[in-house]
C-alpha cells in the first residue's frame, strides 16, 4: 500500500484556534454585517408601514375607489373611517409582513447582495401575507373588520415601498467599502475541475456574497492540482489554522477527496474549533447529489440516495387510483372499436374472441391477463 503523510493540523503559537473565537478581521465584518441587516430590517419595517397607510389613504379618502355595495366590496358603511380606527390593524398587519418575511429568510446575511433573491421573497411572502392578513381578520373579528380593498392596496403598496428601498439599499451596499462586509471569505483545500468552475461563477456574479482568498495543496499529496490564475497558493496543509486566522477564512470547500478519511476528520474539526464552515465539492456523486439524503442505520449515520417516490404511502395510493380511473376511462372509450374488431375477429376465425394468458409481474405476483386475439385459435398448443 502507498505510504502517504498524515497531516496534523496543530496551530503555531502565534497563531493559536481558541475553541469558539473567530479571528479578530472575522468579528469585525461579523459586526457589520449585522448592522446592515439590522438598517434591512428597520428599512423594510418603515416601507411596510407606509404601504399600509397609503393603502388606507387609497381606500378611504382619496377617493379614487368608489363606495359601492358589490360581491367584491363591503359597501358604504366605510366611507367615513378614520386613520385612529385602523392603526391597530396596520401595526398587526406590518408585524405578521415583517414575521412572514423571517421566515422565509430575508434576513439572511448573505441575501443583502442578492436582490433577485431579496425580490422573489417580497413577493411571496406579501402574498402569503395577504392571505394570512383576511384570514386572521376572520378569526380575530377585528373593529371595524378589514376592507378586502384596503388589504390589496396596502399590500400592493407595502410591496412596492420595499422592492424599492431594497434596490436602492442594493446599490449602497454593492459599494467598495460595503460589499466585503457581507462576503464570506473562501479558502479551498485542493483543486479541480469542479472548483475551477465554482470559482469561475462567483467571479462572474457581483451578487455572489463571497470573497476566493486563495487555496492551499490538496489532502492528495503528491497529485494536487495547483490552481493558477488569480487565486493565490496561502501555504501548506501544516500551517492551515495559521492561514485560517491570518486570512480571516469564513469557509473552507475541500475540492479534491483524495485524502485519507483521518485527514478529513482532522480537517473539519479545525474548521469546527476555528468557527469556520467546512463545505465538500461532490466531486465524484454530482448526478445523485440532488438526492442525497443523510439518514442513519442502526445508529451509523450514512449518506444515500433518497426514498424513491413509490416509497411513500400517498403516492403508491396517488398511483392505483390514476391507473384505475385511466384503466376504467380507457376502456370504455375503447369499447366501440374493440366491439368492431371483436366482430371482425369471429367472422375471420371463429371461437373466443378475447386471449387469456397467465403472466408474471412485480414481485413474482402470477395474473390473468385478457387480450383481443390476434392468432387462429389454440395457436399457443401447436408446434
Amino acid at each position: 500500500m502507498e505510504n502517504r503523510p498524515q497531516f496534523n493540523f496543530k496551530p503555531t503559537e502565534s497563531a493559536a484556534v481558541v475553541p469558539g473565537v473567530p479571528a479578530v478581521g472575522t468579528r469585525r465584518r461579523t459586526v457589520q454585517s449585522d448592522t446592515l441587516n439590522a438598517v434591512a430590517f428597520f428599512g423594510d419595517l418603515a416601507m411596510i408601514v407606509a404601504g399600509l397607510l397609503f393603502g388606507f389613504w387609497l381606500r378611504f379618502k382619496s377617493g379614487l375607489i368608489p363606495f359601492k355595495e358589490s360581491w367584491w366590496t363591503t359597501g358604504g358603511s366605510f366611507q367615513d373611517r378614520l386613520l385612529a380606527d385602523y392603526l391597530g390593524i396596520i401595526a398587526v398587519g406590518a408585524l405578521l409582513l415583517l414575521f412572514t418575511f423571517g421566515q422565509l429568510r430575508l434576513y439572511r446575511t448573505r441575501n443583502l447582495l442578492r436582490f433577485r433573491r431579496v425580490a422573489a421573497i417580497v413577493v411571496r411572502g406579501s402574498i402569503l401575507w395577504l392571505l394570512a392578513y383576511l384570514s386572521l381578520s376572520l378569526v380575530l373579528k377585528f373593529n371595524p373588520p378589514i376592507s378586502r380593498i384596503y388589504a390589496l392596496s396596502s399590500g400592493v403598496g407595502a410591496v412596492a415601498a420595499v422592492l424599492g428601498w431594497r434596490a436602492l439599499y442594493h446599490r449602497i451596499l454593492q459599494s467598495d467599502w460595503l460589499a466585503p462586509s457581507l462576503r464570506q471569505r473562501v479558502l479551498f483545500i485542493g483543486w479541480n475541475d469542479e472548483a475551477a468552475r465554482l470559482a469561475a461563477a462567483i467571479h462572474a456574479d457581483t451578487s455572489h456574497p463571497y470573497d476566493i482568498v486563495g487555496s492551499v495543496p490538496s489532502l492528495a499529496g503528491e497529485y494536487a492540482r495547483a490552481p493558477g490564475g488569480e487565486i493565490r497558493c496561502l501555504g501548506e496543509m501544516e500551517k492551515l489554522a495559521e492561514v485560517l486566522r491570518e486570512h480571516a477564512v469564513d469557509m473552507v470547500i475541500l475540492a479534491d477527496l483524495g485524502g485519507q478519511a483521518d485527514d478529513i476528520v482532522a480537517l473539519t474539526n479545525l474548521c469546527d474549533r476555528a468557527l469556520v464552515q467546512f463545505k465538500v465539492i461532490p466531486s465524484y456523486f454530482q448526478i445523485l447529489v440532488s438526492g442525497l439524503q443523510l439518514e442513519t442505520i442502526s445508529a451509523v449515520p450514512i449518506l444515500g440516495v433518497a426514498e424513491l417516490p413509490l416509497d411513500r404511502l400517498s403516492n403508491r395510493v396517488l398511483k392505483r387510483t390514476v391507473d384505475l380511473i385511466g384503466a376504467v376511462v380507457g376502456l370504455v372509450g375503447s369499447l366501440p372499436i374493440m366491439a368492431v374488431i371483436g366482430g371482425l375477429i369471429l367472422l375471420e376465425s371463429p371461437g373466443p374472441i378475447l386471449f387469456q394468458q397467465e403472466r408474471v409481474g412485480r414481485g413474482g405476483r402470477r395474473f390473468r391477463m385478457l387480450k383481443l386475439r390476434s392468432m387462429r385459435l389454440d395457436a399457443d398448443k401447436q408446434d
